[in-house]
């Protein structure tokens, strides 16, 4: 008889760097942490293209603590 394990998948999106800022380098994660959503943006991709979305178990944004 085996036992089903089940793994949860938890991610934090870090805050631009000092050095990301002082290149002013844009933000292209958005975090929903109600839907446990990640959304990525493709800024050297066509303006229209939708934004890549992958889900989890649980996210935490950049102003988390």
């Amino acid at each position: 008889m085996s036992k089903k394990e089940c793994v949860k998948v938890v991610v934090r999106c870090r805050p631009l760097n000092s050095t990301e800022t002082a290149d002013n380098r844009q933000v292209i994660v958005n975090v929903d942490d109600k839907r446990g959503e990640i959304k990525i943006k493709n800024i050297k991709g066509d303006s229209a293209e939708a934004e890549k979305v992958f889900a989890f178990d649980s996210v935490f944004g950049s102003n988390s603590t």
